[in-house]
């Protein structure tokens, strides 16, 4: 009874930083990427274990949670779900009539079979039986003879793909060793894209890593010298029951949407913005009795002292001395182990342990809580579990910062001090005048030397694109129309940086959140209209009629906010291009504009008003690529239309 109520403490620690990690990604905090203020993602979190013994249940709380992670489990390759099935398509290719491992293989996405498609199977006899008559057919029997019907030929097409490969499969395994078998299977049955497809967005790397290192471990199994399916599949069998050092999981290229789980050894020399030390109010126990007490300094070329010991009750005063001795050095490390753990966060840490009467204040957690006393508050944590909140510093007015952003971390530090510089020098700091004074863009305009700074916003007829009445809208409606169209480039920007097209749930999120985390530090004022602004941007990317724009072929050379500058007739033109699509055939500068124009105006004569603007775009591109042909558009996203011009 006492380890049941062990564990169900335990879990609730492990699901308690699972909902807390849930509720840091959602809010979002807020953290500081290369000197940029950023969202959180699940890339950014690690949840750090003194040892394995309870990393299972945290990785079920990540799992019930729906988190992604990245395990700490030794040897975890050979238990992944991906490795199963291919272990599983393997013995069907031997013993084809082992039920279980053949369904098991339908289901999988090697042919990716329906619950509908199995019960199918299970219940089908041949046209000729008669319908009394049981058929006792294993099931591959059944798969072949359901295919070659001729009313099933254009049904169950998952269940048609496989009794066309396996039987082609299963002709490769009885010639050819195992690796090479397997290279023919994972080429004609596309098996690493169709993992990669089955699977969300952030499992895609970790599942096509897991089933090339299956692939590996093929070749390394008898140093490659031609084993057979079987030999291959004792081995798995012997690594994975049998084994000390089972096949890892391959390190993944890329960990960006995944929260890691790891020892505090392993992540000697690693770093993350946010980490969870779990189980810190535990404590080992003192199992003296019976083990060797071996005294060798590093010094020495051999051991000073080497002794069996006994119980409590038979130990000597000298050996309790020399115990005694031991549990200060094992102290002072586990002392410098918690320094490790403690500096592996840049920014948040959280704190975990489960409550237990038999330590005697000296676990890790109560060493925190007493270095902390007096420092913390009074807080609570998801579920209204209590907690002792230490905000060390905070995200500071004069970065023009809110602080009403909850978050444990200064951004204001200083990070790139000149210690050279002579802080308490009275030298006086000569200044040129005219740089204290603002430059006039009529005087430039004038000017025989003329500077053109964004030509979007050079001339006044710009201005007037979307309607005359632009001028009589007072300073609030302009800096707030400016703001929008700003904002809406802003996200077709981060959009056009997604995988995917058309953009995903998954995708809109992750933008949706940086959007946020952005106005929420600059313009807090404006949040009620920013799902507005989010909302035209995502209908715009996502139209059909401007699919060749926002997911061209895929030679196509993309830029998004391409800055552009360049000399002609001495004047210089200065400008950022909304978007470029670069092919063999063309050049295409789209510039983008957010105006809601009066059902009185047409898009083709707003357009027209920005013509000089995009003409000095094309001649800027065409210096860059002087062979290729130029082409402009203004796409109008509020109206979904876009205006190609001459």
């Amino acid at each position: 009874a006492r380890e049941t109520v062990t564990t169900n403490i335990r879990d609730k620690e492990a699901d308690y930083i699972a909902k807390q990690i849930l509720q840091i990604t959602k809010t979002p905090a807020l953290i500081t990427d290369n000197d940029a203020i950023r969202p959180v993602n699940f890339g950014d979190i690690m949840i750090l274990m003194r040892n394995r013994i309870h990393v299972g249940l945290y990785e079920d709380a990540l799992k019930k949670n729906g988190i992604p992670f990245i395990g700490s489990k030794k040897g975890g390759l050979l238990d992944n779900l991906e490795i199963q099935d291919l272990s599983c398509l393997l013995n069907t290719l031997i013993t084809p009539f082992n039920n279980l491992a053949l369904a098991q293989v339908l289901k999988s996405p090697v042919f990716n079979a329906s619950d509908d498609d199995l019960i199918q199977l299970a219940r089908y006899k041949p046209a000729q039986m008669e319908s009394s008559v049981k058929y006792s057919a294993h099931w591959y029997e059944r798969l072949l003879q359901f295919a070659s019907e001729e009313q099933n030929k254009k049904h169950c097409a998952a269940l048609q793909r496989a009794a066309l490969l396996l039987p082609r499969w299963q002709s490769y395994a009885e010639h050819l060793p195992v690796h090479d078998c397997l290279d023919k299977i994972f080429s004609e049955g596309n098996i690493i894209n169709r993992y990669a497809a089955a699977n969300r967005t952030e499992n895609k790397q970790k599942v096509t890593s897991n089933c090339q290192r299956f692939l590996e471990l093929s070749l390394e199994t008898d140093s490659g010298r031609y084993p057979s399916i079987n030999r291959f599949l004792q081995r798995l069998a012997q690594l994975k029951n049998h084994s000390d050092s089972p096949p890892e999981e391959p390190l993944s290229q890329s960990n960006d949407y995944r929260v890691r789980l790891m020892t505090i050894h392993a992540s000697k020399g690693l770093e993350a913005p946010v980490v969870f030390l779990a189980d810190c109010n535990s404590t080992g126990s003192n199992r003296n009795a019976y083990a060797s007490l071996v005294h060798w300094p590093a010094d020495e070329l051999r051991p000073v002292n080497f002794q069996l010991q006994l119980n409590k009750d038979c130990t000597d005063e000298a050996t309790q001395k020399l115990q005694q001795k031991k549990s200060d050095e094992q102290t002072r490390e586990d002392l410098n182990l918690l320094y490790v753990a403690l500096t592996r966060a840049r920014e948040q840490l959280y704190i975990s342990g489960v409550a237990n009467s038999r330590n005697k204040g000296n676990s890790w957690y109560q060493i925190i809580n007493s270095g902390l006393q007096g420092n913390t508050e009074e807080g609570s944590t998801v579920d209204g579990i209590g907690c002792q909140t230490y905000n060390h510093l905070n995200y500071s007015e004069a970065s023009d910062i809110s602080t009403d952003v909850d978050t444990k971390v200064d951004t204001n530090v200083n990070k790139n001090v000149d210690t050279n510089v002579d802080t308490n020098s009275d030298r006086p700091i000569d200044i040129d005048e005219r740089m204290l004074k603002p430059f006039d863009v009529e005087d430039l305009q004038n000017s025989s030397e003329l500077y053109m700074l964004a030509p979007s916003l050079q001339s006044s007829t710009v201005d007037n694109a979307a309607g005359s009445e632009i001028t009589s809208l007072n300073k609030h409606d302009t800096e707030l129309a400016r703001w929008r169209g700003t904002t809406i480039h802003r996200v077709i920007e981060q959009l056009c940086k997604q995988p995917d097209y058309p953009a995903t749930e998954q995708s809109l999120k992750h933008v949706q959140q940086q959007m946020l985390a952005e106005i929420r530090l600059r313009k807090p004022a404006n949040e009620n209209y920013l799902n507005d602004c989010i909302q035209e941007a995502i209908t715009t990317y996502n139209h059909s009629a401007f699919e060749s724009i926002f997911n061209p072929a895929d030679k196509a050379q993309t830029y998004d906010e391409m800055p552009l500058m360049y000399v002609q007739k001495k004047q210089t033109v200065n400008g950022i291009v909304d978007r470029i699509i670069k092919t063999e055939a063309e050049i295409t500068v789209i510039d983008y504009k957010s105006h809601q124009l009066e059902s009185t105006e047409s898009t083709q004569a707003a357009a027209q008003q920005f013509a000089t603007q995009l003409d000095y775009y094309r001649k800027g591109i065409q210096k860059l690529w002087p062979l290729q042909t130029v082409r402009t558009g203004v796409l109008f996203t509020y109206h979904k239309e876009i205006v190609w011009l001459q």
